[in-house]
């Protein structure tokens, strides 16, 4: 969430991201509300997966007000930090997603959840990898979500299209239309 002090260009830097060609702004105003997601999300962290030795916060230029930053597991990065400046200012989550790799001593194998993600019961590692450290990828299998975005014209489901054809491509062996879940997505660098 937008922090009042913290975000001195916020207006201009929205501005000028609705305005790019393809816009860069991909969801509404809502995106900017805070209901305090990200502290539940990080308190569920606390307390399922307490094995995550570092919680890096991927942010631009604001910081809430409740975080303490001085806490040993929690790293805040801003955009610049990993994004390309040609890239920014963006408040588009698929180009964000792009460059999570870069994340300053992020760690080869990694967790990514958006702050409106949640864990409800404990977890391992090995929920997430393979033993052999290959990242598990979670499908919906979900008709309404398959068929949703096949029908759809939006950034979202155009990102979801142009995933399919890169695993077609690739030679995973796609069932129907299945979509990667909404849901803690577990990656390597």
């Amino acid at each position: 969430a937008k922090r009042e002090s913290g975000w001195p260009d916020f207006e201009k830097d929205l501005k000028r991201a609705s305005e790019v060609k393809p816009p860069a702004l991909s969801h509404g105003a809502a995106l900017f509300n805070d209901n305090e997601e990200l502290r539940f999300s990080l308190r569920s962290v606390e307390k399922f997966a307490p094995w995550v030795r570092k919680i890096f916060i991927l942010t631009d230029e604001q910081t809430p007000d409740w975080l303490n930053e001085e806490h040993e597991k929690i790293v805040v990065v801003d955009h610049k930090d990993c994004i390309p400046a040609e890239y920014l200012p963006t408040f588009n989550s698929h180009v964000i997603e792009s460059y999570l790799h870069r994340i300053p001593g992020l760690a080869e194998h990694f967790i990514y959840m958006n702050d409106d993600f949640f864990l409800a019961a404990p977890s391992v590692p090995e929920d997430f990898f393979t033993p052999n450290g290959l990242p598990y990828l979670f499908m919906d299998w979900r008709y309404s979500r398959r068929f949703g975005y096949s029908i759809l014209d939006t950034p979202h489901a155009c990102s979801y299209a142009n995933t399919r054809a890169f695993m077609k491509k690739k030679g995973f062996c796609l069932i129907d239309e299945v979509i990667v879940g909404h849901i803690p997505y577990a990656a390597t660098k």
